[in-house]
């Protein structure tokens, strides 16, 4: 498995799952000379890594992290500016109060294996017929000096019936694939479209998963 690349970062706030993923570039950036103070005076032109944060929920680009040494450069997006998913080339807008920055940049994906296909059972839930523990209201009475007297318990019981969320299991064919993600990053003044920086990395080699097909339905 390789060193580093993809880290799910899973947050739980307000009561919604908000999940990040994270691709990081190891490579050089190449600064020129510039008087505007656009964050990127920070760095060196030296051996950086670029972090890539997405959301796994619709592969848009969140926001650039670039690290050198003890220096960070955090690269906020500018929301209302459409976001490419992380493959292909992108065109994106920062939302600093203090600097501005325009970013294009390509990032394509390598394949170093052929397909390694794996079968994986997972848990999941369906609608029929079916054995669930279930709570269930249970009234017990008993006679006390003549008078019957009666309370109600809740309890888990087992019952066959019909549910919305029987308990199963599903088949789920796998493809995985060696590979390496390349990108390159042009950072542009926006307003006199100035090329201020750019930066060309890869990330280390990972095992990512590229197909996903049912072969087993949930039951």
């Amino acid at each position: 498995m390789s060193r580093l690349i993809l880290i799910g970062l899973v947050l739980f706030l307000s009561g919604c799952l908000l999940v990040e993923d994270k691709k990081v570039f190891q490579g050089d950036l190449q600064k020129f000379y510039t008087k505007e103070n656009n964050g990127l005076n920070l760095l060196d032109s030296a051996p950086a890594r670029l972090i890539y944060v997405t959301s796994n929920l619709n592969n848009q680009i969140k926001r650039l992290e670039v690290v050198q040494d003890n220096q960070q450069l955090i690269i906020n997006l500018n929301r209302g500016i459409g976001k490419e998913s992380v493959h292909g080339s992108f065109t994106l807008e920062t939302l600093e109060t203090h600097w501005d920055l325009r970013v294009e940049g390509q990032i394509d994906r390598r394949f170093l294996s052929d397909p390694m296909i794996l079968e994986k059972e997972i848990a999941c839930t369906f609608s029929g017929i079916c054995e669930k523990e279930i709570e269930k209201e249970v009234k017990n009475c008993r006679f006390i000096d003549g008078i019957e007297k009666c309370e109600t318990t809740t309890e888990i019981v087992e019952e066959r019936g019909w549910h919305t969320d029987c308990p199963g299991t599903e088949i789920l064919t796998l493809a995985e694939q060696k590979t390496i993600y390349d990108l390159r990053i042009k950072f542009f003044n926006p307003l006199n479209n100035q090329l201020v920086a750019n930066f060309q990395g890869s990330t280390d080699e990972l095992i990512e998963e590229t197909s996903r097909v049912q072969t087993k339905p949930c039951n």
